[in-house]
């Protein structure tokens, strides 16, 4: 998966918007006194979502019930919120515009720089809109904000006296979905020679993964070799380090100050950039940006829950209809969420606001195609619901919250981040009485401060040959006590309790090309995953039973709680295990008195892994990547070193041999 991406588990997301002008293709821009740009539109009125996305309520415990039982309740309709376009206009797709809110031309005495990111879940545009603020802040530029994702066919790069760029990796060093074809562009021979631009790019990643920050490393260096000078030395960045990343910000804000860039009135010519044709026909194309309103079939309980601190874990049917839409086995599906209704209006009440205040809806939000909002403006209610993160609050929202930067509980970026860690967003407008703070009496004011509500991401359960138009879903319901307070998972929740069957939810297919079966069906493989880890082992047995009735050697490694309990898909697998398609090797932590997980299961079984490893087999493993991945990869190392014989050395490099001819595969994440 990705550098904060997951499957089956809710993770904190990134990202805020401050303003945004981009073009499709190679991006529009102003000339002089005359900007190339889509005229801006009229105002609708507000829109009421309570009409096709409000959802029944009931008892958590009746909920619950229902779910064990198979029942859901009555189906939400979502097409109510959308405006179909006339027969003429169907074909139409959505233009990757997205322009400032702030249409004012810039004085022609600035001088415009481009600032590009490439982003997953938005960290990399909020590192780039600070950037854009505190470039405009200088009074000295105007910054042109750009996404690879709508630039997929490239751009001309020496359109540019300077470019500065923010890129994350996903996985195992692969770029961010959407802004693959961009980084593909970018890296093949249509990218010509770049001269007189100076660059610098800001990578960032996990270090948690084997290829940290690869994909900005890539750009890094790519720019280089097609002529570009670096002006500032590349920074790689470990999740949210914001020290870093105001750095890497300081240091281009000093190295412009150095350069003689043109203004633009002189690079008149020279910025005068064309926008890209947007394609109106053929066939849709849907993606993160513009994803496909699927329909929910089926929510089902996986386990059996006794008592309070049993986890639930469910699994959600989706039918992917006319989409088109087509994945692999070890592909992800991006589902966009929505907010607890309840976490909502605490926020608004505390604040005093007007729930039904007419908001501007943000025009990063996704498109739906074949479809059109409304109108452009939605309820105060509504635009957290769907658009922001009231979970995890960026340090901005501190500055309109602490003046003076004294307050002892964020003194020092160590006690800030344990600080921020710790709360939602109204945790942190309570504790700083916000209420009575006269620069929030305008919700627009804390808007700025919160991060884009990012999609999550699911392994796919199924395989296309069990089931072509639908995909299932394998998702651990999030729910935990934190500072005395009930915490939910913001997707997971909503899967379970807040949606019902015949609900749609818009979804996406995130491609993950370092996730994959051996090319040949009679290839061994021995895959690990405890947990929900096993979702994307049961979209690969489907495929290699499925497709091949002599396939290799399919061995699994399952573990959870309790055989009787959490046994994902235990009925399936004992019957592969049964009908000797599968060699199932399970570890049930709970059930004796010293705890066992499938890293104690890969040892026991250690010749057999050596086994198939030297037979050619490949090597999977799924699921938590901070404790268990490392846990099975040291149990993987001891077991080649004790069967190979050769010393620890020897098996490290053997392990090295497994990466790179790809036979050792892992989809993780980081919660």
């Amino acid at each position: 998966m990705g550098m904060n991406t997951f499957m089956g588990v809710d993770l904190d997301d990134r990202r805020s918007i401050l303003w945004l002008l981009s073009g499709a293709g190679v991006v529009s821009a102003y000339c002089t006194y005359r900007w190339l740009r889509k005229p801006a539109e009229k105002k609708g009125p507000p829109v009421d979502f309570e009409s096709y996305l409000k959802v029944p309520t009931e008892n958590p415990s009746l909920a619950a019930a229902k779910r064990v039982a198979g029942k859901r309740p009555a189906p939400t309709d979502f097409e109510s919120y959308l405006k179909v376009p006339d027969p003429q206009s169907v074909t139409e797709k959505f233009s990757s515009h997205e322009t400032s809110d702030d249409e004012v031309a810039p004085p022609s005495h600035l001088k415009p720089v481009g600032v590009l990111y490439g982003t997953e879940f938005g960290l990399s545009r909020e590192v780039c809109e600070k950037l854009c603020d505190t470039l405009k802040g200088t009074g000295e530029y105007w910054p042109l904000l750009m996404s690879m994702d709508d630039n997929p066919q490239g751009m001309d790069l020496n359109n540019f006296q300077a470019l500065f760029i923010a890129c994350s990796t996903q996985g195992e060093g692969v770029p961010p979905t959407d802004s693959r074809p961009f980084c593909s562009w970018l890296h093949g021979p249509d990218a010509g020679a770049i001269s007189n631009m100076r660059f610098s790019v800001c990578a960032l990643g996990d270090t948690s993964y084997t290829h940290f920050a690869q994909c900005g490393k890539d750009i890094d260096a790519r720019l280089e070799t097609l002529g570009a000078t670096r002006v500032v030395s590349r920074v790689d960045v470990n999740k949210e380090d914001w020290i870093a990343i105001d750095g890497w910000i300081n240091s281009v804000v000093s190295a412009l100050a150095g350069m003689e860039l043109k203004s633009l009135a002189e690079s008149q010519e020279s910025m005068n950039f064309k926008k890209a044709s947007v394609d109106t026909q053929g066939e849709v194309t849907y993606s993160k940006s513009k994803p496909y309103l699927a329909e929910i079939t089926s929510v089902t309980s996986l386990c059996s829950i006794r008592g309070q601190d049993d986890k639930n874990t469910i699994r959600v049917d989706i039918d992917l209809g006319d989409s088109g839409l087509q994945y692999c086995v070890g592909d992800s599906l991006g589902v966009w969420p929505r907010n607890d209704e309840k976490a909502v209006q605490e926020i608004i009440q505390f604040m005093g606001w007007d729930a039904d205040q007419s908001m501007a809806m943000p025009s990063w939000h996704y498109k739906l195609q074949g479809a059109r909002l409304k109108g452009e403006s939605v309820s105060l209610k509504d635009l957290l619901t769907i658009c922001y993160d009231i979970k995890a609050p960026k340090p901005d929202i501190l500055d309109i919250l602490v003046e003076d930067g004294s307050d002892a509980r964020v003194a020092d970026p160590a006690t800030r981040a344990k600080y921020l860690g710790e709360r939602h967003v109204i945790d942190i407008l309570q504790d700083f009485r916000a209420n009575e703070n006269s620069k929030l009496t305008d919700p627009s004011a804390l808007v700025k401060k919160l991060r884009q509500l990012a999609p999550r991401l699911y392994s796919i359960s199924s395989s296309p040959l069990a089931s072509p138009s639908s995909v299932t879903l394998t998702v651990a319901v999030v729910e935990y006590e934190q500072l005395d307070k009930s915490r939910i998972g913001v997707c997971s929740t909503y899967l379970d309790q807040r949606v019902s069957e015949g609900t749609k939810v818009p979804v996406y297919i995130y491609e993950n090309p370092d996730f994959r079966l051996p090319d040949d069906d009679l290839t061994p493989i021995i895959m690990v995953g405890p947990g929900t880890g096993v979702a994307p082992f049961r979209a690969f047995l489907q495929q290699r039973i499925r497709s091949n009735a002599t396939c290799g050697e399919n061995i699994l490694f399952f573990g959870s709680r309790r055989r009787d309990q959490d046994f994902l898909y235990g009925d399936e697998l004992t019957q592969w295990q049964e009908s000797g398609k599968l060699s199932l090797i399970t570890a049930f932590s709970r059930e004796q008195d010293e705890k066992v997980y499938v890293q104690h299961r890969l040892r026991e079984h250690g010749e057999l892994v050596w086994r198939t490893l030297e037979k050619g087999g490949h090597f999977y493993i799924c699921g938590d990547g901070e404790y268990m991945s490392k846990a099975v990869e040291s149990a993987l190392l001891s077991v080649i070193e004790s069967h190979q014989g050769k010393g620890m050395e020897a098996a490290e490099e053997y392990v090295k041999s497994l990466v790179a001819s790809k036979r050792l595969q892992k989809d993780v994440w980081i919660s």
